[in-house]
């Protein structure tokens, strides 16, 4: 059902698309500025991190980003992380 909407069926087709969707988000959701390494906070190497923990100058997107769902994002996204695939 999901493919006859285009949506990918295989996994290497669902990173793929997650990774299109996050860049967009990425490039309209965080300023240029906020690259920087020197940038407090900053964006640099973790730009889906820097909007869960609802940081940056614009403050928070949604009022569920923050601290918490930040660190669940962390959690959830680390290396060690376990879950089904």
């Amino acid at each position: 059902m999901l493919e006859a909407m285009g949506f990918p069926s295989s996994i290497a087709g669902k990173k793929r698309h997650f990774f299109s969707v996050s860049s967009i988000i990425v490039a309209t959701l965080i300023p240029p500025a906020a690259f920087s390494k020197n940038a407090d906070p900053s964006a640099n190497e973790r730009a889906l991190a820097y909007i869960a923990h609802g940081e940056g100058v614009s403050g928070r997107i949604s009022p569920l980003f923050g601290p918490v769902f930040g660190t669940i994002y962390d959690i959830s996204t680390s290396s060690g992380a376990t879950g089904t695939r």
